[in-house]
């Protein structure tokens, strides 16, 4: 017979491996106020469409500067990065796409922006948002 005991806060299997925890419900859209846990403002929304034939590019406006951001398939990675450049073409950053869920914002861009250029993994959208006064 296969029984459980408390452990603390985890329930554990006779055979002392934790036992499965349910997944938590779906969130529905809408509902979560980023605003207030992150105090960024959603600036400007850029839909991820990549394509076979040329690399996803979009044009952000970070810290009042507009870059070009080109997203390019690493083969070696096996997944995407962002390049970011000046319009004049001098590469600023780059750095690996790593989805944000909805209630946290991981910036694709650390230390360099006040502005945060985020990848809304659920919505497969990049996001621009800029910091709440």
């Amino acid at each position: 017979m296969l029984g459980f005991f408390a452990l603390g806060s985890a329930a554990l299997a006779d055979d002392g491996f934790p036992l499965p925890t349910p997944p938590l419900p779906p969130v529905p859209a809408g509902t979560i106020d980023r605003t207030s846990r992150t105090s960024a403002i959603l600036g400007a929304i850029y839909p991820f469409t990549p394509s076979p034939v040329a690399p996803f590019q979009f044009q952000p406006t970070l810290d009042g500067v507009t870059y070009n951001v080109i997203v390019r398939w690493n083969i070696y990675g096996q997944r995407y990065y962002i390049n970011v450049y000046t319009l004049q073409g001098v590469r600023v950053t780059t750095f690996p796409v790593v989805g944000s869920p909805l209630w946290w914002d991981i910036t694709l861009t650390p230390g360099l922006f006040t502005t945060l250029l985020v990848y809304r993994a659920p919505f497969g959208q990049f996001e621009v948002l800029e910091p709440a006064a």
